[in-house]
């Protein structure tokens, strides 16, 4: 399973909390590459994204204390009135139950603790910085605030030109008043508020830090700073990512005189991910929603965590 599998896969407790009304989010979900990858490149990344199932939206569905979050080829099911987890895969028609206890289970990441991946991960560099930048606006009906997060990376490398990796993270957030003026986010509120206990009960970003010794300890800041706005909606999220050194290289070869290609923006982010709020309801959710269909077999833990990553064959070093 791949870290981004292992961080998606820790995103199915997120919306573990009561509620006491249903409540349907749904969030459209789209991802885009810029001009720095060769057209031939691009083609062959979103046809791959596109026959395996990559998602386009996000839906998660809250009744009582069940839930019930659709991303990609895996729907999680969680029970807090009982602890314990579903995984479904529909197109597979297999499922695995598993008390919370024991989430996430074993993860397949040996090919990550050889000694020279090892010694990577303890030279990584990180960087976090947030911030409320003031701007505010109208989203859906819904007042919001942006709140900003850039992460850096920092690769081994030479001196002159180290290897390094930014990622912008723009959020926005309703804001906490108008919980009073619309139901839908009250009650959104009210069963995200207690989503820092549940995880903690369980450890489970703990589990997952223990089997990642070194990229464990790097990713805890930044996924620190995510959970600080766990329980705010989010309505508007754009994340993009930059190789400054790239960026550079190429601006060094503009003013040597050497051309690019046509439309090529050197400081354009590499790639792009939206995401944005489509629905917020309190209609009724059936009960089906939160069931495992009868013609569905067992499957492992493992098998089901591996299926909710579609995008991991695109990693070949990692997909193992």
């Amino acid at each position: 399973m791949t870290p981004i599998g292992i961080i998606a896969s820790l995103l199915f407790l997120l919306v573990c909390q009561p509620s006491r009304a249903d409540l349907t989010l749904r969030q459209s979900f789209d991802v885009k590459f810029g001009s720095l990858l060769p057209p031939d490149a691009v083609e062959a990344v979103n046809k791959q994204l596109a026959s395996s199932g990559f998602p386009s939206e996000v839906v998660t569905r809250v009744k009582g204390e069940k839930i019930s979050s659709t991303f990609g080829s895996v729907t999680s099911i969680i029970d807090c009135s009982t602890d314990q987890m579903t995984l479904l895969n529909p197109a597979a028609k297999k499922y695995a139950t598993v008390p919370m206890a024991d989430y996430p289970g074993t993860l397949a990441v040996s090919q990550l603790n050889s000694p020279a991946i090892q010694k990577m991960f303890q030279n990584l560099k990180f960087d976090v910085q947030t911030n409320k930048t003031g701007r505010t606006g109208m989203l859906n009906g819904i007042r919001a605030e942006e709140f900003e997060m850039t992460l850096f990376f920092e690769l081994p490398g030479s001196h002159q030109t180290p290897a390094g990796f930014k990622m912008v993270l723009q959020q926005w957030i309703a804001s906490p008043e108008e919980s009073n003026r619309i139901p839908a986010i009250e009650e959104f509120a009210g069963y995200s508020a207690r989503v820092q206990n549940k995880m903690n009960s369980y450890d489970v970003m703990q589990k997952v830090f223990a089997q990642l010794p070194g990229l464990g300890d790097k990713l805890r800041g930044p996924l620190e700073e995510l959970r600080k706005t766990n329980g705010s909606l989010v309505l508007k999220m754009h994340m993009a990512g930059y190789m400054p050194a790239v960026a550079q290289m190429f601006q060094k070869m503009q003013k040597g005189g050497t051309p690019v290609p046509p439309g090529f923006d050197p400081d354009a982010p590499l790639f792009e991910i939206s995401m944005n709020l489509a629905e917020l309801s309190t209609g009724a959710v059936p009960d089906s929603a939160f069931l495992a269909p009868a013609d569905y077999e067992t499957a492992p833990l493992e098998e089901m965590l591996k299926s909710a990553m579609p995008v991991q064959s695109l990693l070949p070093g990692l997909s193992k």
